[in-house]
């Protein structure tokens, strides 16, 4: 009973996972970097000319939709979990511990899957201010070409979204899997 009352006691006998290797942390930076490669590849290609056009991949960086992102997201895995579980959420799925609590592996894991939710809502909320801003000026674009172009600016928080939305869901999964076996 006195080991349930005092923190320290409980502390030292709650379950201790080791990950037995460091591959997986390897292999998750290889996954990005393809990813990220595969993206860039994806989105600098010019499909009517067969060649690569560099300048496409100016239309995919909006530095301001990308603080829609992730600042928020940061903020309300933050305040949706603890500080703690915030930066246990960055470096137990790249390894850097090699012993850790199962519980703080659990709160990491839930810090990864509300960042990764917050920051694919928050890419749904600015694509849908972006759509509404561009609907309440649409007598600004007498060329159609203009129009779209808009439409590319508002729809870009959605696809910060989904890219935000997946490396977190990968670095949960990481971590569920290296130190929950769940």
């Amino acid at each position: 009973l006195q080991m349930l009352r005092d923190p320290s006691l409980r502390k030292s006998v709650q379950r201790k996972i080791n990950p037995s290797s460091t591959s997986g942390a390897y292999m998750i930076w290889i996954s990005f970097i393809i990813a990220f490669g595969l993206i860039g590849i994806a989105t600098s290609f010019d499909f009517m000319n067969m060649e690569f056009n560099l300048i496409n991949l100016s239309y995919f960086v909006d530095l301001p939709s990308l603080l829609i992102i992730v600042v928020p997201s940061i903020f309300f895995s933050i305040s949706a979990t603890s500080w703690k579980s915030y930066w246990h959420s960055w470096s137990y799925p790249f390894l850097w511990r090699k012993q850790v609590l199962a519980d703080d592996a659990q709160s990491a894991a839930r810090c990864l899957k509300v960042k990764g939710d917050a920051g694919f809502i928050m890419g749904v909320i600015g694509t849908v201010i972006g759509v509404m801003l561009l609907m309440r000026n649409i007598n600004d674009f007498p060329e159609v070409q203009d129009l779209l172009n808009a439409i590319t600016v508002g729809l870009i928080t959605l696809y910060y979204g989904f890219i935000y939305k997946l490396l977190c869901y990968i670095a949960e999964q990481r971590v569920r899997n290296l130190y929950l076996n769940s």
